[in-house]
Parts: structure tokens; C-alpha cells; sequence
């Protein structure tokens, strides 16, 4: 469905996350140099990707299509 696209500030690694995976981690490390995304900021963005996947249930349809909006997170 989505991805969510992190960009490490300390080595700029660039690497995404698919939204499902999202719903099942507990943190969020740098692949390349272990920088550690922020616990409390973590918690937030889980948040989001949890509202998304409640919204989803309601407003998708059988063929996986949204039923009123086409949504997308960039």
C-alpha cells in the first residue's frame, strides 16, 4: 500500500519502511550506520501508520481501491 521513506541525517542513507512492516516494529534504525530514530517520535509516526490502517478498513473497497478519495503519502 505505502511506504514511508526515511532519510538518515547522520550518513544520509536513504531507506524505506513498507507500511505493513510499520504497523509491526518497535523502533527504527539506519541500516547503514545504526543511527537510532527517536523513541517518542517513533511512537508518532506508528500512530499515523495505525490511523492510516484503521481509515483503510473503512474506506477501501474489495478491489483494494479507495471508495471516495484517492490518498497518497509522498
Amino acid at each position: 500500500m505505502y511506504d514511508f521513506v526515511f532519510k538518515c541525517r547522520k550518513c544520509n542513507e536513504q531507506f524505506k519502511v513498507q507500511f505493513g512492516y510499520m504497523l509491526q516494529k518497535e523502533s527504527i534504525v539506519c541500516p547503514n550506520c545504526s543511527n537510532a530514530f527517536p523513541e517518542d517520535a517513533f511512537r508518532h509516526v506508528k500512530a499515523v501508520a495505525t490511523s492510516l490502517n484503521e481509515y483503510g478498513e473503512i474506506e477501501l473497497d474489495k478491489n483494494n481501491e479507495f471508495k471516495h478519495f484517492d490518498l497518497s503519502i509522498q
